[in-house]
C-alpha cells in the first residue's frame, strides 16, 4: 500500500488481519506505530512492551524506546486501554533507551495496560504501547496441615 502524506506531519497507523476463510480482525482504536514523514523532527517509537506480552503484579516491566531530537520524556501507565494514564516517572533522559519499573502489588490485574511516552517539553509528541496484560499472583496451595507428631 503506498501512503502519501505532508512532509512535517506525523502520522500513526496499524494493521488488520485476514485469514483465508473471511475472518478480519477488528479494527483497532490506535496506532501500532508513528512516523513523521522527513524524519527532521523529535521522534518517539515505543520497542516493548509487546502487543499481548504478559505480566505478574511485582513484576519488573522493562520498557524500552527508540528517540531522536527529544530532551527528557515521561512514561505513563494505563490500565485501562488509554482512557486514562497515571505518570510513574518523569524527565527520563531518552538516549537511555530503557527504563524498568515494577508493577505495583496493588494495581488491579487486567488485559488492557499500555505504557505511553510523552515528550517532557510539552511538544504534544506521544506514543503508547500496544496492549499487555497484568495478572495477579498465583495462589499456591499446599495441602491440608499434617501433624507428624503430637505429644
Amino acid at each position: 500500500y503506498l501512503f502519501t502524506g505532508e512532509e512535517g506531519s506525523t502520522y500513526s497507523f496499524y494493521t488488520r488481519a485476514t485469514d483465508f476463510v473471511g475472518n478480519e480482525e477488528a479494527p483497532k482504536t490506535m496506532g501500532e506505530a508513528s512516523v513523521l514523514l522527513g524524519g527532521e523532527g523529535p521522534f518517539l517509537a515505543v520497542v516493548s512492551p509487546v502487543a499481548f506480552s504478559e505480566y505478574c503484579l511485582g513484576a519488573e516491566l522493562t520498557i524500552e524506546w527508540l528517540a531522536n531530537l527529544v530532551d527528557e520524556i515521561d512514561i505513563l501507565l494505563s490500565a485501562d486501554g488509554g482512557a486514562s494514564f497515571e505518570t510513574i516517572a518523569t524527565a527520563i533522559d531518552p538516549q537511555s533507551g530503557t527504563y524498568t519499573y515494577q508493577l505495583p502489588l496493588g494495581l488491579i490485574p487486567g488485559p488492557s495496560y499500555l505504557v505511553q511516552l510523552v515528550d517532557a517539553a510539552g511538544s504534544g509528541l506521544a506514543i503508547s504501547s500496544e496492549p499487555f496484560v497484568v495478572h495477579a499472583l498465583p495462589v499456591v496451595a499446599l495441602g491440608n496441615d499434617t501433624t507428624i507428631l503430637a505429644g
